[in-house]
């Protein structure tokens, strides 16, 4: 959803992202996801927890609440 925000509000930020390191627990993440989960980091909206993703977890009101802040401060909606 994050990804697709971006590439709604302003898809340009999407060009020329560096890719980040990958997760330790990489093969983990789905097919699908695995590209709009390295942009979301790339953009600094998902950082990770440890050097791991841990997409089988459930993510906190915290981590959600980050990832939020995230998505909204990058296509700048908050000051």
């Amino acid at each position: 959803m994050v990804v697709r925000a971006v590439e709604y509000k302003d898809k340009i930020k999407l060009d020329n992202l560096e890719k980040p390191a990958n997760f330790k627990d990489h093969q983990l993440i789905g097919t699908y996801a695995i590209d709009s989960v390295y942009k979301a980091t790339a953009l600094g909206v998902i950082k990770g927890n440890e050097g791991q993703f841990n997409p089988k977890n459930n993510a906190t009101r915290a981590e959600a609440a980050v990832m939020l802040y995230g998505r909204l401060d990058t296509l700048k909606l908050i000051n």
